[in-house]
Order: C-alpha cells, then structure tokens, then sequence
C-alpha cells in the first residue's frame, strides 16, 4: 500500500495511514492496533482522496455515518459495506 509522496512533497493518504499504524504498533496493544486499522482501512475504501491536505470535512461527516450505520440499534456490530 505504501504510495510514495505526492507533488511538492505533500503525503499520500496511504502513506500517512502506514506511518500512523506504525507508530501506533509501539505504544498501543495488539487489539487497539487491530480497531485502528480496521478503521483506516474502511476510510481509505470511502475516501476518494489521493492526499491527506484534500480531505474535508464532508469526507469525514460521510465516513462517520458510514460507520454508525454499521452498529445497529442495540449496539451490536454488523458487518460494513464500502458502497
């Protein structure tokens, strides 16, 4: 997944999911760790945006209802689709 950076040095939004999940490997346990990349994992499947400065904040609203639609109402988790 490792993309190399982008024009003018700005970084590509794999490359800074991969940073962020190795980064992460040193201080979190293994089941956080595991969430974390779930999570990025469903983001990077939503998000049509090649570098990180591009996303807006409507990327992020769409992701999140994404995400709640993906818990039902007595909190039991369902399996997500990237539609």
């Amino acid at each position: 997944m490792n993309v190399s950076g982008g024009i003018n040095g700005s970084k590509t939004l794999a490359v800074a999911v991969d940073e962020y999940l190795s980064d992460t490997q040193l201080t979190k346990k293994s089941k956080t760790l595991a969430a974390y990349t779930t999570a990025l994992r469903y983001f990077l499947e939503s998000c049509h945006r090649l570098h990180v400065e591009d996303i807006t904040r409507s990327d992020m609203l769409k992701f999140a209802a994404f995400r709640l639609s993906c818990t039902s109402v007595n909190t039991q988790k369902r399996p997500c689709e990237i539609t």
